[in-house]
């Protein structure tokens, strides 16, 4: 943030609603009028001060949209807001004064479209230029989110991602207006007249959840190619696991995704870049990452350098392999895990692996060490490793997982096994999958027996049918609704604190 000290950044978090029913979701869009609880005040600001800004910046929004928004003191609002600091219950704690300033929660169920401040800055009710925060334009940004808008790249919109001390007045530009009116439909003023610039705002379909909080960095592993459709966790080949916060996220090409304990998925495909902020946009994947939970730490390994995060706020610039005493032949990091057996960090690369000493920050002396004579059965070259919470270590190379037993120092004799067998996700579509390929074959059957009716009595083919057309039709329609069905009741995202 050097280069723009009138900058301050914001910090936004998603409530992943893709895990909620269908019908919830469009309800919540299509809701017009929603009810507010502000739980408590400012440390800054009186109760009074508090709320009339909150009715402010709510104000901002209902003025060009059909939406109105009720005060309440029900718990079970559509938008809570409050002030917290540090760990306030929902798995992003706040960093103290600077930086982060708020995050929001998507339209959902439970914490969904809740916003919370930190309660750690300076909050002012109006806009000077004494250091204080503005709290009318950040609410009034934090809102947009919690109401379905993502980031717009316009830089004078009211949700371009960074706060602006020197901002006159918190008023709507044409982006902002278009993003709402798009959720919940024109207010009595109608649609804008649209400017001679484009507009680049995004609803929450395309914007996952992500923090703003540092500039990018560059990466050896970029592209300037367009993005291809997400990949399949359940597909082989993984880049990265790692236990964070209590969930299991698990990274392919430039995407992540969140599993529970219990490995059931709790979040679609999203952008790495877009949760750890300060990532290059265009990386195309990560090689290992691991966290340090005792300092809400968390490593990021990208071919010869590694970056270090603060929960998802990047600490400092990327540093080389070198800096922590891996020699110059290691091209990249194959896995990065805290082992459960003695509390030590391991990276694999290769056919050698070496300790980490975390306090000190390098290898320790007498590494490397071969995987092969140490870690019996496990083979070379792994794509991932992590801990889960029993102190079990996995690791995982092409589409096959290893389960390691730490009392004999060997692979266990059941494994390895495929990852579409491993995740109990995995095995859900993987038996959703067979299901579907009864069905179509069923299908085509049942149709090459309808066309040889139709040929022994009409004399013809039969391919042009209705009948056929129409019940095949018929059998999609139905088996797309029960994978929709299936995948949407099989997971619930829940935040915890950690």
């Amino acid at each position: 943030m050097d280069n723009n000290d009138n900058l301050k950044a914001f910090s936004f978090t998603c409530s992943e609603v893709f895990c909620q029913a269908l019908g919830s979701l469009i309800c919540d869009l299509n809701q017009e009028t929603k009810q507010s609880k502000v739980n408590n005040s400012a440390r800054t600001l009186s109760e009074g001060r508090t709320r009339r800004v909150i009715y402010d910046a709510f104000q901002v929004w209902s003025k060009v949209s059909k939406l109105t928004f009720q005060e309440t003191r029900d718990n079970n609002a559509d938008i809570v807001l409050k002030f917290a600091s540090g760990y306030h219950g929902d798995n992003y704690p706040f960093d103290g004064p600077n930086v982060v300033l708020a995050h929001a929660f998507f339209p959902a169920r439970g914490m969904g479209g809740d916003v919370h401040f930190d309660d750690d800055e300076p909050w002012n009710d109006r806009m000077a230029k004494d250091n204080t925060v503005f709290l009318l334009s950040t609410a009034a940004h934090e809102i947009g989110h919690s109401l379905g808008l993502g980031h717009s790249k316009v830089q004078n919109s009211l949700m371009y991602p960074y706060y602006k001390y020197d901002m006159k007045e918190v008023k709507l530009e044409y982006d902002d207006i278009m993003g709402i009116q798009a959720l919940y439909g024109a207010g009595a003023g109608g649609i804008p007249r649209k400017p001679v610039e484009p507009t680049t705002i995004r609803t929450f379909e395309e914007d996952d959840d992500w923090t703003t909080t540092s500039p990018i960095m560059t990466s050896p592993h970029s592209t300037t190619k367009a993005p291809e459709p997400a990949p399949q966790p359940c597909d082989g080949q993984l880049d990265a696991v790692a236990r964070i916060r209590n969930e299991i996220f698990v990274f392919k090409r430039q995407y992540y995704w969140r599993f529970n304990e219990n490995g059931e998925l709790t979040s679609r495909p999203s952008e790495i870049h877009r949760f750890f902020y300060g990532l290059p946009k265009n990386l195309t994947n990560v090689d290992a990452v691991y966290e340090w939970a005792d300092k809400d730490r968390i490593t990021i390994f990208i071919g010869r350098q590694f970056y270090e995060f603060h929960g998802t706020r990047l600490l400092q610039e990327p540093k080389s392999l070198t800096n922590i005493g891996l020699p110059d032949k290691v091209p990249h990091v194959d896995a990065a895990f805290v082992w459960e057996y003695n509390e030590r960090t391991y990276l694999f690369a290769g056919k050698k692996y070496w300790r980490f000493d975390r306090d000190n920050r390098l290898v320790e002396p007498e590494y490397p060490r071969s995987i092969e004579t140490v870690w019996e059965r496990l083979p070379a070259y792994i794509d991932a490793a992590f801990t889960d919470k029993a102190g079990t270590t996995f690791f995982f190379k092409d589409d096959l997982v290893y389960k390691f037993n730490n009392f004999f120092m060997r692979v266990e004799k059941n494994y390895p096994k495929p990852i579409n067998e491993f995740w109990p996700y995995c095995a859900k579509v993987k038996s959703q999958n067979l299901v579907a390929v009864a069905a179509n074959y069923r299908q085509h059957q049942e149709t090459e027996l309808h066309s040889d009716t139709n040929v022994h009595m009409n004399g013809h083919s039969g391919r042009n049918s209705p009948t056929v057309t129409n019940y095949s039709t018929l059998i999609a329609v139905i088996l797309l609704f029960h994978v929709i069905c299936s995948f949407t009741l099989c997971c619930e995202l829940t935040y915890q604190e950690s």
